[in-house]
């Protein structure tokens, strides 16, 4: 699994196709590694509650930033966190069981797991990377 951060997608607005502008994207991914996700994030975040740095999880390649998951009281979505490419996916606790929900019937195609941002930053699920 790859944890990569894309920005400037439609390279200044010359392709206006795009759907994000920018996004931190999970992707290159199999079932197991799913399934092991979920559960780190049920059990940390869920369960106790606990901030979960997706670049720390052994089996997440981190290609070029840092994205942590935290419980809000409101969905505010994926934010800089004041380090270069470093980010705080800040969400409540039922828009993270809607997104294990979404992780898991992913299946080979791609789910946006959070596309609400006041930093207008994306965050897709694809186990091919694309959308």
């Amino acid at each position: 699994m790859k944890l990569e951060y894309l920005d400037n997608l439609s390279d200044g607005g010359k392709f206006q196709q795009v759907v994000s502008e920018n996004l931190v994207r999970l992707y290159d991914f199999d079932q197991d590694q799913t399934e092991a996700l979920v559960h780190l994030i049920h059990q940390n975040l869920l369960l106790n509650k606990q901030a979960l740095d997706l670049s720390s999880v052994a089996f997440i390649e981190s290609v070029n930033c840092q994205l942590i998951l935290q419980l809000s009281q409101a969905d505010k979505g994926v934010l800089p966190s004041g380090q270069p490419n470093s980010f705080v996916c800040y969400l409540t606790e039922a828009s993270y069981q809607n997104m294990v929900g979404m992780m898991k019937a992913s299946s080979g195609g791609h789910h946006w797991l959070c596309d609400t941002s006041e930093a207008d930053i994306d965050f897709l699920y694809s186990s091919g990377g694309m959308w």
